[in-house]
């Protein structure tokens, strides 16, 4: 049994390498042999947990929803966190965004039981992107604009963001600027990205 927890958590090693450098294939291979030999007798083990995330990432990538949202879902069923559980809602509202189940989308976030003992101003600041992502396909752009400006400067507000920080700030905002875009709002967008430049140039994230 020693032996076979070695080499799953090798496994879940090699899969983290392969997301870093963006190989999800070979990422999604790692984390099914970590899968196969901790499923029965290593589930509740941080490694596992590991997996699914990797799992679900690794599917989320390659565009096999389905199979994100089961290993998503499965990790909810561990015993985890509050900040852990709210990480992986988040996940999930991010599937079926990406599936452009939008209504759902929304239902995941609005799941999250967010206090302030797993309060963080990345994950906030993330949280606040992806309702405003989501109100900005169903077209609610007024709730995006406030929900999109809340998240900028609760990031104006930690001195050191992190990356997820700040590729959620930009990757929002592509998606925002997306829909003005495919509407004509031509202005709208202008606002949308000179927003961000301001918030780029106070924070010095010139990435």
């Amino acid at each position: 049994q020693n032996d076979a927890f070695a080499q799953a958590k090798c496994y879940v090693l090699l899969g983290e390498i392969n997301e870093n450098i963006q190989e999800w294939k070979l990422a999604l291979e790692n984390y099914h042999r970590a899968y196969a030999l901790m499923s029965d007798s290593f589930s509740s083990s941080s490694e596992f947990q590991k997996t699914l995330e990797g799992l679900g990432n690794s599917n989320l990538k390659l565009g096999k929803f389905e199979e994100s949202l089961k290993y998503f879902q499965e990790a909810l069923l561990l015993r985890l966190s509050g900040s852990e559980k709210a990480e992986r809602q988040l996940d999930i509202s991010e599937v079926y965004y990406q599936m452009g189940d939008y209504d759902y989308a929304l239902k995941a976030v609005g799941e999250i039981t967010y206090t302030s003992k797993i309060a963080n101003t990345s994950f906030d600041t993330r949280l606040q992107n992806q309702k405003a992502k989501i109100y900005a396909r169903m077209n609610e752009l007024d709730k995006t604009q406030n929900l999109y400006q809340n998240s900028l400067n609760q990031a104006r507000a930690n001195k050191s963001p992190d990356e997820q920080q700040k590729q959620s700030i930009q990757e929002t905002k592509e998606e925002i600027a997306d829909v003005l875009r495919s509407q004509k709002k031509y202005d709208e967008e202008i606002n949308l990205r000179n927003q961000a430049i301001e918030y780029n140039i106070e924070s010095k994230n010139f990435a």
